[in-house]
C-alpha cells in the first residue's frame, strides 16, 4: 500500500521530533534517566510522551511518522554507555 500511494501521491511525513522534544521541559534524571540529550532513552522512561508527539504529527495531517531512532545506533548510544541496548531501543 505504501509503495502504491507513493507512486500516485505525495506523502507528508512527520515533523521535527527533536525540535518537539527540545521544546519540552524535561528533567535530566527523571525523563532522561541521567542520560542528558539521549532522546532514545525516552522510549523507556516516557513512552507515552513519544507516542503523543507522533500522534500530534498525525493529527496535523502527516501520512506517516518515523520512529524515535535518529541516534539509535551503536556509535551514538556508546556516548551514553547504551551501545548494548541498540537493538532494544530500535
Amino acid at each position: 500500500m505504501f509503495a502504491h500511494r507513493l507512486k500516485h501521491d505525495a506523502l507528508l511525513l512527520d515533523g521535527g521530533f527533536g525540535s518537539a522534544i527540545q521544546d519540552m521541559d524535561l528533567d535530566v534524571d527523571r525523563d532522561y534517566l541521567g542520560q542528558e540529550n539521549c532522546t532514545e532513552i525516552l522510549l523507556r522512561s516516557r513512552p507515552e510522551l513519544v507516542q503523543s508527539i507522533h500522534a500530534s504529527f498525525l493529527e496535523c495531517g502527516a501520512d506517516a511518522v518515523e520512529t524515535n531512532t535518529f541516534g539509535a545506533n551503536r556509535l551514538v548510544l556508546a556516548e551514553f554507555g547504551l551501545e548494548g541496548d541498540t537493538r532494544k531501543l530500535n
